[in-house]
Order: structure tokens, then C-alpha cells, then sequence
């Protein structure tokens, strides 16, 4: 190519580069209406008033709250086991959010398999990346490889793509999370959803 073509073609990309940025600069973003902060602690799940709690303002009908749901959950346990309550303990597993907060619950949960003492979980919860780590969790051992899959071999492509110039033209994001969605879909697979119905079946709660 010669010199002066190549000049030309610089400035041409320039250019270029210059009015996407302008136009950029140009598009808004849908507006909206953040609710007032006055009505957060109103919010409630519509048939589940006790299921919010905020977990440093735990008052005392909150924790009243929280005892009735697990006593809840011990009944019901209790029932499908067909047998008193002695002997039988509740063991919770909450799992907080964090890509780096949930490669370590993957961690601990593996390693707490081959330690030989990890108990099957009454209870399973968790936030984010937490939540979708707790069916693997609830499952049991089995899905100890699942866990390893997801935070030793995936990749950025494997849970996101990047889409600039989508996010240019006025799209709220610049990344697209249908492989995510895709990686879901493929394990979560029947015999997980099975798994899962089994486990609450004998009175445990996901």
C-alpha cells in the first residue's frame, strides 16, 4: 500500500471513530424512576412477609420470623421422615454473592466432600453468583465436578458477550448474558431439577 493511501486510510478511521463516540455521547438511555428510599422496608413478597430481612437490622420479630420459618421447615422435615425429632439436626448453608465470594464457596464445598464430614443441608440459600451455586450445593456431592466446571474452565465468553457497538446505538448494557443463560440451561438438566424435587420431598428447602 502506498504512503499516502495509508495516510488517508488513518484519517478516514479517525474520522470514523470520532463520530461513533459523538453519537455515543448523543444517545440516552431510557429514563427511570428509582422507588423512594422511604418505601424499601415496605416492600414486601406478596404471600411471603417474613421472607425479606435486612441482616444488620435483625430486630426481634424479625428473628422471631426467621425461628418460625425454620421451625417450619424442622415440621415438615420431620413429617416426611416419619419419626420424632431426636437426633435430627438443621444444618443452613447461605452462600453470599461475588464471582470471587463464589469460586470459594465452590472451594469450601468440594473440599468439605473429600474432608469426608460435609452434612446433606437442610436448607440452601444464596445471592447472585450464591444462588446459583445452592442447587449444585442442595444436590449433594454428586455435583461436586459441575461446581469445579464453572469456576475452573469457564470463561468470559462463556458466561458474556461483549456487544460495543450495541451499547453505542443505545443499548443498556454493553454485554450480553445469553451464554450464561445457555451454561444454566444445560446444567440444570432434569436429573438436577429431580434431585432437587427429591431433597424436597424429604422435607429440605431450597
Amino acid at each position: 500500500m502506498r504512503r499516502g493511501a495509508l495516510v488517508h486510510l488513518r484519517r478516514a478511521a479517525t474520522v470514523i471513530a470520532a463520530l461513533i463516540a459523538v453519537s455515543a455521547c448523543a444517545i440516552r438511555a431510557p429514563e427511570r424512576t428509582a422507588p423512594p428510599a422511604a418505601l424499601y422496608d415496605a416492600a414486601i413478597i406478596p404471600g411471603l412477609p417474613d421472607a425479606r430481612l435486612w441482616g444488620d437490622d435483625l430486630t426481634e420479630a424479625r428473628r422471631a420470623a426467621v425461628a418460625r420459618n425454620l421451625a417450619e421447615v424442622e415440621r415438615g422435615r420431620w413429617l416426611a421422615l416419619g419419626r420424632p425429632p431426636q437426633g435430627v439436626t438443621t444444618d443452613v448453608l447461605a452462600m453470599s454473592g461475588g464471582g470471587p465470594d463464589g469460586a470459594f464457596a465452590a472451594g469450601l464445598l468440594t473440599g468439605w466432600t473429600e474432608a469426608g464430614d460435609r452434612p446433606e443441608f437442610t436448607v440452601v440459600t444464596g445471592v447472585s453468583v450464591g444462588a446459583l451455586i445452592a442447587p449444585f450445593a442442595f444436590a449433594g456431592p454428586d455435583y461436586d465436578p459441575a461446581l469445579r466446571k464453572i469456576f475452573t474452565e469457564f470463561d468470559t465468553a462463556d458466561v458474556a458477550e461483549l456487544r460495543i457497538f450495541a451499547a453505542l446505538r443505545g443499548a443498556l448494557g454493553v454485554a450480553d448474558t445469553q451464554p450464561l443463560r445457555n451454561q444454566i440451561r444445560a446444567l440444570a438438566d432434569a436429573a438436577l431439577i429431580a434431585r432437587v424435587a427429591e431433597g424436597h420431598r424429604a422435607g429440605r428447602r431450597l
